[in-house]
């Protein structure tokens, strides 16, 4: 089954309103800290590491700072998973936004955010 046809609407009103873009880059969490991902040659890379959260994953730019926004939306998390989770946003100094309104398939999965911390 896919969503597309209902998830684009629900994506593109949730970026439109915190000014964001889609865009080409890898969902790396690497790659929201401003660093390169590593996954084509290291399987430690952090996108490699915590796959599994990183479901339905999408990178997206933001215009007024050049940075990058990263969304995940696993259908559950365990706590080895967040814990991993949380250990790469603490390593590379990311923040993490967690909540019950997926925009893949509501309500079955968790919308993970992460941005570079100020």
């Amino acid at each position: 089954m896919t969503h597309t046809a209902d998830t684009e609407p629900r994506y593109t009103r949730w970026a439109d309103a915190r000014d964001l873009r889609e865009c080409d880059a890898r969902p790396c969490p690497r790659v929201v800290a401003g660093k390169r991902c590593r996954a084509d040659h290291d399987d430690t890379c952090s996108c490699v590491t915590i796959h599994d959260v990183l479901d339905h994953a999408r990178i997206w730019y933001r215009p007024r700072d050049g940075g990058y926004v990263l969304t995940a939306e696993p259908y559950h998390l365990d706590a080895d998973q967040l814990w991993a989770l949380l250990g790469v946003a603490t390593t590379l100094r990311l923040d993490v936004a967690m909540s019950g309104h997926c925009l893949w398939n509501p309500p079955h999965g968790v919308l993970v955010v992460l941005e570079k911390a100020p």
